[in-house]
C-alpha cells in the first residue's frame, strides 16, 4: 500500500472519546500517598468535559526509553501512560494546594490545569518532538484540544484560555504547583517502573544504578517529600519544609536524567525514531503527519504509519521492540566541528549508518528551589552548598556533543531497518 494511500485512509482516533474509567486509586510510588478518582472528583470532571484527557492512556511517558545495564538487558516493570501520570499530578497537586490553604476554588483550578497539561503530548513523546520542537511543544499548543465544551467547563471553574495557559506555562504561584507536582510524580512513577516496588530483588539490570538503589534503599519512602512542601499564595513561592528530603529528591531526579532521560543511548535511540517521522512530516497537512495529527495520534496508529513504510513485515510491536534493544554506536566530542569532522570519516565506510548528532545542553538542577532555615526561606544550594554542587556535578556530566553510528554490515531484521531508515 501506497504512503498517500495509507495516510489518506489513516482515522484520527475518535475512540477514546467515548471511553470512561472508573473510579480506581491512584497512588504515588515510595509514599503513603494514595487516592481515590471519584466521579465527583474534578480530575474526572475534567476528562469527561475535554475528552482528549483519555487519548493519554495510549501515549507511553517513557515513550521508547530503554534501560541498559552492563549485560545490556531491557527490562522496564510497570510501564504507564501519559494519562496515569496526569492523573497523579492532578492528584498530588490538589493535595499540595489543600495543605497550603488554597481556596476551594483554586484547588479546582490546579486539578484542571494539572489534568490536560500533557494533553497536547503527540503520539510516542519526546521522540517525536525532536522532529519539530517548536510545532509541537505540548505547552504551547493544548489549546487544539478544547473544544466549546471545554471552554464552557473551565469558564465554570473560573478560568479562561489565557489563565489556564499561564498555569500550564507554569506561571505564578497555581504554575509552581503544577511544576513541583509534575516533577515528583514524573520521577517517582519512573523510578517504580525502571526498579519496581521491591527493592530486595537483584536484577543485572540494575548494575548501572547504583547511586539510585542506594538512595532508594536508604529512603524507601522519599515519596512522602509531598508532605514538605508547601505553596505560599503571599510570595508565589514554593517551599520545602524538609531541606534533607528535598536533597534526596534531586539527587534521585539528577541520577535518573543521567541514566536514563539522557543516556545517550536512549537519545541515539530518539534521533534514530524522530529520523523515521522526519520524511512523513511538514508543518502543513501536506504530509501524510503534521503537529495537529499528532497530537490526536496514539503511539500504536504512528508506529502503524513507520512500520508501514519502512517495515511492512515487520508489526508494530515487533518494530518497538527492535527499536528498544537496539544499541547504537556513540562517540562524544567537545565541539559540532569535531563531531562533523568524524561523521565525515564515518560515511566513507559503506558499512557504516551515521544515525546523527545531538548537542546535550544539561537540565534544570532545580537546586533553586527554596527550603525554609529558621523564620526565612533560601534557595538550596545557599543552604547546603555543598550538596548542591554534587546536584549541579551530575547535571554537568549530561552535557556534549554526541556522535551515534551503527554497523549495518551483518543482515539481520534491526540492521534491515537501520539501512533503509538512513538509506544505507
Amino acid at each position: 500500500m501506497a504512503m498517500k494511500e495509507y495516510s489518506e485512509k489513516l482515522p484520527l482516533p475518535k475512540f477514546f472519546e467515548s471511553l470512561e474509567s472508573d473510579s480506581s486509586i491512584q497512588s504515588l510510588p515510595y509514599s503513603d500517598f494514595e487516592r481515590l478518582v471519584s466521579e465527583d472528583n474534578i480530575f474526572t470532571q475534567t476528562q469527561r468535559a475535554i475528552p482528549g484527557v483519555l487519548r493519554l492512556q495510549f501515549v507511553s511517558s517513557l515513550s521508547l526509553l530503554s534501560n541498559f545495564g552492563k549485560n545490556r538487558i531491557l527490562y522496564l516493570t510497570d510501564p504507564h501512560s501519559r494519562f496515569s501520570h496526569s492523573s497523579l499530578v492532578s492528584l498530588e497537586g490538589q493535595q499540595i494546594a489543600r495543605q497550603s490553604g488554597f481556596s476551594e476554588e483554586d484547588v479546582k483550578k490546579v486539578g484542571i490545569s494539572t489534568a490536560i497539561h500533557d494533553i497536547a503530548t503527540p503520539a510516542l513523546g519526546d521522540a517525536t518532538k525532536k522532529v519539530d520542537p517548536e510545532a509541537l511543544d505540548e505547552e504551547l499548543f493544548w489549546e487544539e484540544a478544547l473544544d466549546s465544551k471545554g471552554e464552557e467547563f473551565i469558564s465554570r471553574h473560573g478560568l479562561n484560555r489565557d489563565s489556564l495557559g499561564r498555569i500550564i506555562r507554569n506561571e505564578g504561584i497555581l504554575g509552581k504547583v503544577l511544576d513541583v507536582s509534575d516533577r515528583l510524580s514524573y520521577v517517582m512513577q519512573d523510578l517504580k517502573v525502571l526498579f519496581g516496588p521491591s527493592l530486595g530483588v537483584v536484577s543485572s539490570y540494575r548494575n548501572g544504578a547504583s547511586e539510585i538503589l542506594s538512595l532508594l534503599t536508604q529512603n524507601p519512602h522519599i515519596g512522602d517529600i509531598y508532605k514538605t512542601i508547601f505553596a505560599d499564595q503571599r510570595k508565589e513561592d514554593v517551599i520545602f519544609t524538609d531541606p534533607k528530603k528535598l536533597e534526596v529528591f534531586l539527587k534521585l531526579r539528577a541520577y535518573l536524567h543521567r541514566d536514563f532521560y539522557f543516556n545517550p543511548p536512549n537519545q541515539g535511540r530518539d534521533i534514530f525514531v524522530a529520523k523515521m517521522i522526519q520524511p512523513l512530516y511538514s508543518r502543513n497537512g501536506e504530509s501524510p503527519l503534521n503537529p495537529t495529527r499528532l497530537r490526536k495520534m496514539v503511539d500504536f496508529q504512528l508506529l502503524e504509519v513507520l512500520s508501514n513504510r519502512y517495515a511492512p513485515d515487520m508489526d508494530p510491536n515487533s518494530l518497538v521492540w527492535q527499536i528498544r534493544n537496539w544499541y547504537p554506536k556513540i562517540e562524544r566530542f567537545g565541539s559540532e566541528e569535531e563531531a562533523r569532522k568524524r561523521e565525515q570519516e564515518l560515511k566513507q565506510h559503506g558499512n557504516i549508518a551515521v544515525v546523527g548528532i545531538k548537542e546535550c545542553k544539561g537540565f534544570d538542577p532545580a537546586t533553586s528551589y527554596k527550603v525554609a532555615d529558621g523564620y526565612k526561606y533560601v534557595e538550596f544550594r545557599d543552604f547546603d552548598p555543598k550538596a548542591a554542587r554534587q546536584i549541579e556535578t551530575i547535571v554537568d556530566s549530561t552535557k556534549g556533543i554526541f556522535l551515534f553510528w551503527a554497523d549495518v554490515l551483518e543482515d539481520n531484521p534491526t540492521n534491515t531497518l537501520l539501512r533503509t531508515v538512513l538509506k544505507k
